[in-house]
C-alpha cells in the first residue's frame, strides 16, 4: 500500500514539474510586460500598459491558479505563444468518491456536468455538477474529478484529473493568434480510471478583440481501467468585446469518457463531460437613456395649469445589457427607486433629477427637467376711477380701472382703462387678467349712466299775447328716459309758481316770462322758459256806429275813444303806436286832434283818437254788415293795449241804384 501511494505521489510531482518546467514567478508591476522567448510563471492581479507574449514566450498561471491582468492598451500572443492556466487540485464541483469495489471516478464539473464513472456495466461514481453563473464564466475555477476505486482500500484505482485554472485579461485591444487554456486534466489510469477534472475559466474584455489562435478551456478525459472514469465537463470561456474579428478556435468541450477493460476485451465507458459555456457578450460601455414625459394641462410659457403626472422612461443601446433600474430625485442627492408613473401636485417650479443604470453598471449622467405649475388664477379687481352721485348714477364718461396680480407664474396681462361713453342702466364693464401660465380671470363692474338732461314740455302759457282780463293756468311736464326725474320746478318772473296753479292776469300787462327747471337722478338739469305778453284789455268805443259808404257826409274821420281798467292810464299811450285794423289792414292814426275826456261818462278817462275816413272804407274792400275793429297801441314804458268794437256798414246809394235798374 505503502508503494501504491508513494508512486501516486512521483507520478504527481513528475506531472507537475513536467508541466511547468522552468518556474518563474513575476510580482505585480507597472508599465510594460513582454515575454519574449521565455516562460514565466504569474498569478493574482496585474496592471500594466501592454503585455505582449511573443517568440514561443509563455505566462504559466501559478497558484492560486488564477490571473487578472488590466492592460490599459494592448494585450498580444503571437502564434508562437501561449498563456496556460495548468489544472489545479479541488474546487467547488469536486465529485465525491464512490464505494462500488471496482467502479472509474466521476468527471468534474463547471461549465458544464462531469461524466459519471462505469464500473463494468454499471454505475461508477458520479460526475460533478455545473455552477456558477454563465454570464461570467472566467470568474470561477474548474473542479477536479474523483479518484477511482478498486475494491475496498484506497489508491487502488487510477487519480483524478485537476480542473482547469482560470484567466481574466482585460484591454484596450486584444490579440490572440497563439492560444489561451485553461483545460482540465485527463483522469489517471491504475485499475479503475480516475474521473477528468473540469475545464477552467477565461474571461478576455476589450474595445477589439483579434482572435486568430484558440482560446480553449475543455474538460480532461476519463482515465482507462476496470472501470473507466467519467469525463470532465467543459468550462466557461466569456468573450465581452466592442468589435469582434473570430477566425479562431474558441471550445469548452466536455472529456471523454474512460473505457472499461474487462477479461481483455473493452466492454464499456465513462460518460462523456457535457459541454461547457462559450458566451460572446457585446461589450457594454454606453449607459441607458432615460426621457422623462409629463402629463397635465399645458399652459403657456412652460407651464402647466393643472397637476402633472411624470413618467420616465429608460431603454438601453442597441446590443446592451438592458436597464437594471431607473431613479429619481428632488435634490440630486437622495435618490428614489421609479416603479410607477408619480404626481406633482405643488405649484410653483419643481425641479426633478433622474437616470438609469443598465445591467453592465454604466450609469447615466443625471438629466434634469424642471415642472411649473401654476393652477390658480390670477386675481382682478374693476373699480371705477370717480364715484356715483347719491343715486347711484354718472352724467360724465366714466374711467373703469382693472388692477391685477399673480403670486405664482406672475401677471402677462391685464385689460387697460376702459372709458365708458355710453348711457344706460345697469352697465357691465368687465376686464380679463392672464397669467404667465395662461389661467384667466374675469372682474366687472356695473354702472348706471346718463348724461341726458330731462325733456320739458310748457303747455302754459304760451307765447301769447294774453290779456289783463285772462286767467292763466300754467302746466307744464318733464320726463327722463333713463335715471327718471329727481326733481321739477316753475317760476314766473323768478316767483316760484305750481304746475295747475291759476293766475288772474288783471295786474300783469308786459312782458313776462315762466321757467321751467327738472333735474333728473344723474343730476342733470335743463331749464325751459316761455316769454309771452300781457296786453291791456281795452274798451273801445268807434264812432259812427253805422258807416254809410255811399254817404258823401263831411265827416272824413273815424273816431275811436279808448278807456283803459282803472289800474292803467290812458295819458301813457303813445298816440303814434295806436292803430286800428279792419278787415286785415292796419291804419295809422291821425296824431292830432286828440284829447282826454269821459266819453262815457263812467268817471274813466278816455283817450279819443281819429282815423282817415277814406283809408277805413279802402280797407273794407267793399264789405259791408258788422264790422269788427280792432284798435291796439302801446304806452309810453313799452306796454301794449287792444280793444275791439263792432261798425255796422251800409251802402245805400248803392241799393238804391240797383232798384232804379
Amino acid at each position: 500500500m505503502y508503494f501504491q501511494v508513494l508512486l501516486r505521489f512521483i507520478l504527481v510531482l513528475a506531472l507537475i514539474v513536467g508541466s511547468w518546467p522552468g518556474l518563474l514567478t513575476v510580482e505585480a508591476a507597472a508599465g510594460d510586460l513582454v515575454v519574449d522567448g521565455i516562460q514565466i510563471t504569474l498569478s493574482c492581479s496585474h496592471t500594466y500598459d501592454n503585455v505582449i507574449v511573443k517568440n514561443g514566450g509563455k505566462i504559466i498561471v501559478g497558484w492560486p491558479w488564477y490571473l487578472a491582468l488590466t492592460v490599459t492598451n494592448t494585450f498580444l500572443v503571437d502564434s508562437t505563444s501561449a498563456v496556460i492556466a495548468y489544472p489545479y487540485c479541488g474546487g467547488p464541483g469536486d465529485a465525491p468518491l464512490v464505494s462500488d469495489w471496482c467502479a472509474g471516478g466521476g468527471g468534474g464539473g463547471y461549465g458544464g456536468n462531469g461524466g459519471q464513472g462505469d464500473a463494468w456495466g454499471r454505475s461508477g461514481g458520479p460526475g460533478g455538477a455545473s455552477y456558477g453563473d454563465p454570464a461570467n464564466g472566467g470568474a470561477l475555477i474548474g473542479s477536479a474529478g474523483a479518484d477511482g476505486r478498486y475494491g475496498p482500500k484506497p489508491g487502488s484505482g487510477g487519480p483524478r484529473g485537476f480542473g482547469g485554472g482560470r484567466v481574466i485579461v482585460r484591454a484596450s485591444l486584444i490579440q490572440v493568434a497563439g492560444k489561451i487554456q485553461a483545460n482540465g486534466a485527463n483522469g489517471g489510469t491504475y485499475m479503475t480510471g480516475g474521473g477528468g477534472g473540469s475545464g477552467g475559466g477565461i474571461t478576455l474584455t476589450a474595445d477589439r478583440i483579434v482572435l486568430s489562435g484558440s482560446v480553449t478551456a475543455n474538460g480532461g478525459d476519463g482515465g482507462l481501467g476496470y472501470g473507466g472514469g467519467g469525463g470532465g465537463g467543459g468550462g466557461r470561456i466569456t468573450i465581452l468585446y466592442g468589435l469582434l474579428e473570430n477566425s479562431g478556435t474558441i471550445a469548452a468541450n466536455g472529456g471523454r469518457g474512460g473505457l472499461s477493460l474487462w477479461q481483455g476485451a473493452w466492454r464499456g465507458k465513462g460518460e462523456d463531460g457535457a459541454p461547457g459555456s462559450v458566451l460572446f457578450i457585446p461589450l457594454d460601455k454606453t449607459p441607458p437613456t432615460t426621457e422623462a414625459l409629463l402629463g397635465g394641462t399645458p399652459g403657456l410659457n412652460g407651464w402647466y395649469t393643472s397637476d402633472v403626472q411624470v413618467t420616465l422612461s429608460a431603454s438601453d443601446n442597441a446590443g446592451g445589457t438592458g436597464v437594471a433600474r431607473t431613479e429619481y430625485s428632488f435634490d440630486g442627492t437622495t435618490w428614489a427607486l421609479y416603479t410607477a408613473p408619480f404626481t406633482l401636485a405643488s405649484e410653483g417650479s419643481t425641479t426633478i433629477f433622474y437616470r438609469s443604470a443598465d445591467k453592465a453598471g454604466n450609469v447615466e449622467t443625471a438629466k434634469t427637467q424642471t415642472i411649473k405649475i401654476d393652477k390658480t388664477p390670477p386675481e382682478i379687481t374693476a373699480v371705477p376711477t370717480t364715484s356715483p352721485n347719491a343715486n347711484g348714477w354718472y352724467r360724465t364718461d366714466v374711467v373703469v380701472h382693472f388692477a391685477a396680480a399673480d403670486a405664482i407664474s406672475g401677471l402677462a396681462s391685464v385689460t387697460p382703462d376702459i372709458t365708458v361713453s355710453a348711457e344706460g342702466a345697469g352697465q357691465l364693464v368687465s376686464g380679463t387678467a392672464t397669467d404667465q401660465a395662461g389661467n384667466t380671470a374675469s372682474a366687472a363692474v356695473t354702472l348706471n349712466a346718463d348724461k341726458t338732461p330731462p325733456d320739458i314740455s310748457i303747455a302754459s302759457p304760451t307765447t301769447g299775447p294774453y290779456l289783463t282780463s285772462d286767467l292763466l293756468t300754467v302746466s307744464y311736464s318733464a320726463i327722463d328716459g333713463l335715471s327718471g326725474i329727481d326733481t321739477v320746478s316753475a317760476a314766473l318772473d323768478g316767483i316760484p309758481v305750481n304746475n295747475g296753479q291759476v293766475i288772474n292776469l288783471s295786474a300783469l300787462a308786459g312782458s313776462h316770462s315762466l321757467a321751467v327747471m327738472a333735474e333728473d337722478k344723474a343730476g342733470n338739469q335743463r331749464v325751459n322758459s316761455v316769454t309771452f305778453t300781457v296786453l291791456i284789455a281795452a274798451e273801445v268805443e268807434v264812432e259812427p256806429e253805422t258807416l254809410n259808404v255811399a254817404s258823401q257826409s263831411d265827416k272824413n274821420t273815424i273816431t275811436a275813444h279808448i278807456e283803459f281798467p282803472a289800474r292803467y292810464d290812458v295819458r301813457l299811450i303813445d298816440v303814434s303806436s295806436v292803430k286800428m285794423e279792419v278787415n286785415g289792414t292796419s291804419l295809422t292814426t291821425q296824431i292830432s286832434p286828440t284829447c282826454f275826456s269821459d266819453y262815457d261818462d263812467d268817471e274813466t278817462e278816455d283817450l279819443m283818437v281819429k282815423f282817415n275816413r277814406q283809408a277805413f272804407i279802402e280797407a273794407l274792400g267793399g264789405k259791408t254788415g258788422e264790422i269788427t275793429v280792432k284798435v291796439s297801441g302801446q304806452l309810453s314804458d313799452g306796454r301794449g293795449f287792444v280793444g275791439n268794437d263792432v261798425l255796422h256798414v251800409i251802402s245805400k246809394g248803392k241799393e238804391k241804384r240797383e232798384h232804379h235798374k
